[in-house]
């Protein structure tokens, strides 16, 4: 098995940010100070991030991503960045949901996880923008 497919898979797998961060800058065998700067953070940023002290920004998120070749999604979900729908809500939009993917084809059901993917990740990336502002 490759690294990035290790680290791809780690990053659905682990159970927090600090210890993706740490095991997936093991498998580059980098540094995670070196890791941070190719990153393009700041030479402390991911053991900062490891260590909990700091939480990624959105643009922290976006670079830890892209440098580890994973979806932002699970950056966000590692780091905590999540909110929670009631579970009445999710159970009536199960069902509508179902519905209309019982009636697309692969293609239009592709588009359609991907369209979903964007707003749920627009939608995460505002929560964040809207925490720093009230924590900054």
């Amino acid at each position: 098995m490759n690294v990035e497919h290790e680290i791809g898979r780690l990053s659905g797998d682990a159970q927090d940010l600090g210890e993706f961060l740490e095991k997936a800058c093991k498998l580059r065998q980098k540094a995670v100070t070196r890791a941070s700067e190719e990153a393009g953070l700041s030479r402390n940023s991911i053991s900062s991030f490891i260590l909990g002290s700091r939480r990624p920004s959105v643009d922290s998120v976006h670079a830890l991503a892209r440098y580890f070749g994973v979806p932002e999604r699970n950056i966000l979900r590692l780091a905590g960045h999540t909110d929670t729908v009631p579970a009445a809500i999710l159970e009536g939009l199960g069902e509508v949901v179902g519905l209309m993917v019982r009636s697309m084809d692969a293609e239009e059901l592709n588009e359609w996880i991907q369209f979903g993917e964007m707003l749920l990740l627009r939608r995460q990336r505002r929560m964040m923008e809207e925490r720093h502002e009230v924590e900054g």
